[in-house]
């Protein structure tokens, strides 16, 4: 009716943004699907006539309503590997000499995620921001570099190096479970959904603590 077009991007990003949260007196507890578009689930919480204050991580007191919402986090439900292909983004703590990709990236959330992935022998690869796409068993030396500080230029080229790759593997399974961040994710997930991929990212909205929790509820 306004005459736009090509605001997806646009209307997500009010859809995940502090100004609705605080007018609708709602808790944005993280999305489904792509990052933008028109299939893209939206989760809130009713937080009545005042939102309640994020606790404070240096204060012990935390109110019975945050214990709640963050125990709501850590219930989402684990999804299927079945005929999935699994990607986990790399981690800044990594070994001090060359070994495979699923040891050398040694952070807690990591071997966590390492763990329960290979328990369900499902198939899995590694965003890895200066290889790429990479396989587990691949030997790689340590390296300092991640998405987290690049600019966005930088992460779209490094999106464009991996997509080929990565959507020949993920048709193979039509399905992909991403436990990534958003700077390791964002320029994937569009291409990936336009081709009919679908796409789950149980962690998204979480923050680390509560990664940690949901993870070890889950092994």
């Amino acid at each position: 009716m306004m005459g736009l077009s090509n605001i997806y991007p646009a209307v997500c990003s009010a859809l995940r943004g502090n100004k609705l949260q605080a007018e609708a007196n709602v808790r944005f507890l993280g999305q489904e699907g792509p990052l933008n578009g028109a299939n893209v689930l939206f989760r809130y919480r009713l937080t009545g006539a005042r939102a309640h204050k994020e606790s404070n991580p240096n204060d012990a007191k935390t109110s019975n309503a945050d214990h709640t919402v963050l125990r709501s986090r850590e219930r989402k439900p684990f999804p299927s590997f079945v005929d999935a292909l699994v990607l986990v983004s790399c981690s800044k703590s990594k070994l001090d000499h060359p070994a495979p990709a699923r040891d050398l990236y040694c952070s807690p959330a990591f071997q966590m995620k390492r763990a329960i992935i290979e328990q369900s022998e499902a198939a899995w690869l590694i965003l890895s921001a200066k290889h790429g796409l990479v396989e587990p068993e691949a030997v790689i030396a340590p390296y300092d570099l991640t998405l987290n500080t690049m600019g966005v230029s930088a992460r779209q080229a490094w999106a464009r190096n991996v997509l080929p790759h990565l959507l020949k593997r993920a048709k193979q399974h039509g399905r992909i479970v991403l436990f990534a961040g958003q700077k390791y994710s964002e320029y994937l997930t569009g291409p990936l959904a336009a081709q009919g991929i679908t796409i789950s990212e149980p962690m998204r909205g979480l923050r680390q603590g509560e990664q940690l929790a949901w993870l070890s509820n889950n092994q």
